[in-house]
């Protein structure tokens, strides 16, 4: 049972578990005012009970072990719900005044007597967890009206050019051996788990009713990018998002701005489905955010989160941590990021580029045209149909329709396909199969072959033909015409009968290669 210092039941409390969710309540209230959970696993001990109010803070209980906590005589476990620390801090000097727009933040990770454990897994799945949001005042101010009190408050500050300072890691590790039970092992877990990240935390003791902090900041870093076609075009509307991530020890990773879920969000709404929450439902993946939230959203999304190129192409990304190599990525209609700068990270085609502090970087992107392709087969054999290894078959030609043949642009197709024979034979070209809106139904390809040497003299080896005449077992930029869609037909390599020339190439089924006029 919930209920408030002075006594008065709380029904629209939410008990929150270890992982628990104020969107996906695990406990129901009953006819009497208490609330019953459905059968939770018995390691998520740890537990607060909190509510919002119409006119005041949050209330929070102090943080339960369920699995030692004593119910009363009538077998219920009361608990009072009290307003939290309430946190209130200021941007430094080095950040002008008025502060345009800035965002804070904040999280509350902590174990059993509201430790913070920094030398497990990086993240501590035990350990009851609390987020929330606050806007910077044009003054530099911020705060936060009630917080889980006890433990430490994690929080990070960024906005229009300046964002919080990392903290060296010794500083860290001795407020938390000071506040959250930290020992010897915890500055080596903090170097584990935060030293290579480009953001993360300052921590602030919330262990009275009232905490303030001074928040030390740096500046951010930026780029200006300028997104073209192969031919050197601009690319109007082209979309260019960054993702910077920072951490909270032993809690969430964060990306500047993108929320998915605020614990303190969801419990306002929750408690009063006021209006003034930018999205009222939780549907179709859809976060609930305050106003705040939402504000900080888009501002995220206009600094560099989802930033359009304009008519000329040009593209400015701010408010990044800086000193790091940052992650981007460009869609727009009809292109595709080109392979130079793509990277293996889960087969999503992004870039990168090197921002510093304090500075803008310049960029300019050149996008391939987005070109479906499909895979073409392909095996080289010679006269008597044994397959020829080393030979190289390039992609030439193309055919759409009748006869309209487009022959290959590497500005338009990318770089030329020109792949080598297997010991079996074949090669698969990863060939266009549309050019615009015409489908493609034919290909040339150039295929050269030279037999193996036995000595170092350039002259070719030769092989006798049956008339013990000598015939030159050489291709030398043969064209071969065939369909895009696989037929069954290879390509093999004809002896001329004119000994002083290279050999021919053909395209068909190979028994009636072999048993046709060239077949000798």
């Amino acid at each position: 049972r919930a209920v408030g210092e002075t006594g008065g039941v709380l029904t629209k409390a939410v008990p929150l578990l270890v992982q628990g969710s104020v969107q996906y309540p695990e406990f129901t209230l009953q006819d009497d005012g208490t609330f019953e959970s459905r059968v939770v696993d018995t390691g998520r001990h740890l537990m607060r009970v909190v509510t919002a109010q119409k006119d005041g803070p949050f209330l929070f209980s102090e943080l339960i072990d369920v699995s030692t906590a004593q119910p009363g005589e009538d077998g219920i476990l009361e608990v009072v719900l009290k307003p939290g620390t309430r946190l209130t801090g200021r941007l430094d000097d080095s950040v002008p005044r008025p502060v345009a727009e800035g965002y804070v933040q904040l999280m509350v990770v902590e174990g059993h007597n509201h430790t913070l454990v920094t030398t497990e897994d990086r993240f501590q799945t035990d350990a009851w967890a609390w987020e929330d949001v606050a806007a910077v005042q044009p003054d530099g101010t911020f705060t936060f009206e009630s917080v889980p009190s006890g433990g430490l408050a994690q929080i990070h500050v960024s906005g229009d050019g300046y964002m919080s300072q990392n903290p060296p890691p010794e500083e860290l590790a001795a407020i938390i051996r000071a506040h959250a039970g930290g020992d010897a092992t915890t500055l080596q877990g903090l170097k584990e788990n935060i030293v290579d990240r480009p953001m993360y935390p300052q921590l602030v003791a919330i262990d009275q009713p009232v905490a303030d902090v001074t928040v030390k900041c740096r500046a951010t870093a930026s780029c200006d990018l300028r997104i073209l076609d192969s031919a050197g075009n601009p690319v109007e509307g082209a979309r260019v998002s960054l993702g910077p991530n920072g951490i909270f020890i032993n809690g969430d990773l964060f990306v500047l701005g993108v929320n998915s879920h605020v614990k303190a969000d969801d419990l306002r709404y929750r408690f009063s489905a006021l209006p003034e929450f930018a999205v009222d439902d939780g549907e179709n993946g859809q976060p609930i955010r305050s106003v705040t939230t939402q504000k900080q959203f888009e501002w995220a999304q206009r600094s560099f989160f989802s930033v359009k190129s304009d008519a000329d192409g040009r593209v400015k990304i701010r408010n990044l941590p800086g000193d790091m190599r940052a992650s981007f990525k460009v869609t727009a209609a009809g292109f595709v990021m080109p392979n130079s700068l793509v990277s293996s990270n889960f087969g999503r085609r992004t870039g990168s580029i090197d921002v510093t502090t304090g500075e803008t970087v310049e960029a300019t992107i050149y996008l391939d045209r987005e070109q479906p392709v499909k895979d073409r087969a392909i095996q080289l054999v010679d006269y008597k149909g044994i397959p020829l290894s080393d030979a190289t078959i390039t992609l030439t030609e193309m055919r759409v329709g009748a006869k309209d043949w487009q022959m290959w642009s590497s500005q338009r197709f990318g770089s030329p396909q020109s792949v080598t024979t297997d010991d079996n034979g074949r090669v698969v070209l990863s060939v266009p199969s549309q050019v615009g809106y015409k489908t493609i139904e034919r290909l040339r390809v150039a295929v050269n072959y030279r037999t193996a040497r036995v000595s170092a003299s350039p002259t070719p080896l030769f092989v006798p033909n049956s008339q013990n005449q000598e015939h030159r077992n050489w291709l030398y930029g043969a064209i071969v015409e065939m369909p895009l869609e696989p037929d069954g037909g290879v390509i093999a390599a004809i002896r001329n009968p004119d000994t002083r020339r290279s050999a021919d190439a053909v395209y068909g089924k190979l028994p009636e290669i072999l048993n046709g006029p060239n077949s000798e």
